[in-house]
């Protein structure tokens, strides 16, 4: 049965010293939303990685991911 949400939440956690930002998509598609993100590092995908470019961000059907902004 497909999944009929798409991202759960895109979450920032941050300290005085870093961002990660949180990815998940729970969803069997492909989903894109709008964020102007500058991405240092991938920490960890599970399921495919988000891409980051002009402006969106687009995250694989079934996948998390966390990144070091």
């Amino acid at each position: 049965m497909p999944r009929l949400t798409s991202i759960r939440w895109p979450g920032l956690r941050s300290d005085d010293k870093e961002k990660i930002l949180i990815i998940i998509n729970p969803a069997d598609r492909e989903v894109s939303f709008d964020g102007d993100y500058a991405v240092k590092e991938t920490l960890y995908t599970l399921g495919g990685e988000a891409a980051f470019a002009g402006g969106k961000v687009t995250v694989p059907g079934g996948s998390a991911g966390f990144y070091l902004l």
